[in-house]
């Protein structure tokens, strides 16, 4: 039997279609011969592969069109037929598809998460948090290396909980990772504290660092922003609100502004800060609303 496959979904960049539909023939047999002898178990062995590779290639689908709980539920289907299969005995064709059924799970998991954590970020929703949370979880079983992982769970760990050890674990597990946000989250644990010694020199590490999302800064000022809000006693955060708006972002009237509310209030426990503060301010005053920050 010569087979051919057609599987429909939303549209997608011509990119990633193609790389479905070379997935899709490397998953799928395009011939089939059956044995003159009538061998059952052959005929029953290649209906259940297709069978599982069906739910496989409309598993994918399903993500590629949105529909994530539809292809959570094919997959993990899948890989729960395909690891009884290997039980009973490892067949080449099973074990290769085995992977690539679990390698689309934590695809899947990191592409909910990605955007249940996007909702929370730029719309502070709070039950879209909660289900990354629950989805993070889920990831860690297939990727507990995964870098947005990692940062999920810190954001949850302080928004839920305020559990800033746990917090602190999840961010030191990123610390491979050459990326400055992470160091954004660590800075900011840090100053939450009122530790501004180590916010400063964990910011000045991210300024310093490459970035893969630019709207990591804006981010962590809005976030903090919100923090303040609900909790005026830490003042003190305005001292990482003008840092990142200085240094970060280059927005120096935001950057003034910022600082000058630090410089108003500082206990003396602040000092050195205070200093540092009225130093970036004097600069930016000197500079003008061209100018740039270096320092």
């Amino acid at each position: 039997m010569d087979l051919h496959g057609l599987v429909r979904h939303a549209q997608v960049a011509n990119i990633v279609s193609k790389r479905f539909g070379r997935d899709f023939r490397q998953v799928l047999p395009n011939r089939l011969v059956i044995a003159p002898d009538g061998n059952m178990f052959a005929c029953e062995f290649a209906a259940t592969h297709m069978a599982l590779v069906a739910r496989y290639v409309i598993g994918t689908a399903a993500a590629l069109s949105g529909d994530l709980q539809y292809a959570e539920q094919l997959l993990l289907d899948a890989e729960q037929r395909l690891n009884q299969i290997t039980q009973q005995g490892t067949a080449a064709p099973i074990s290769v598809l085995l992977h690539k059924v679990q390698r689309r799970i934590r695809e899947l998991y990191q592409q909910w998460l990605g955007g249940l954590v996007a909702e929370y970020t730029f719309r502070r929703d709070i039950d879209a948090l909660r289900e990354a949370e629950q989805i993070a979880k889920k990831l860690e079983q297939y990727d507990p290396s995964d870098y947005s992982l990692h940062q999920c769970t810190a954001i949850c760990a302080f928004v839920f909980r305020k559990d800033l050890a746990e917090a602190r674990l999840a961010i030191n597990k990123c610390r491979a990772i050459n990326d400055a946000a992470w160091r954004y989250s660590e800075a900011f644990l840090y100053a939450y504290e009122g530790d501004l010694e180590n916010a400063y020199r964990s910011y000045r590490k991210a300024f310093q660092s490459p970035l893969d999302d630019p709207t990591v800064p804006n981010q962590c000022e809005d976030f903090i922003q919100t923090v303040i809000d609900e909790d005026p006693a830490r003042y003190w955060l305005h001292f990482c609100l003008g840092l990142i708006n200085y240094q970060g972002k280059g927005d120096m009237q935001a950057a003034r502004r910022d600082l000058a509310k630090l410089v108003s209030v500082a206990e003396p426990r602040f000092a050195t800060q205070v200093e540092n503060a009225k130093r970036w301010i004097a600069r930016i005053d000197s500079l003008g609303s061209t100018g740039t920050a270096n320092g």
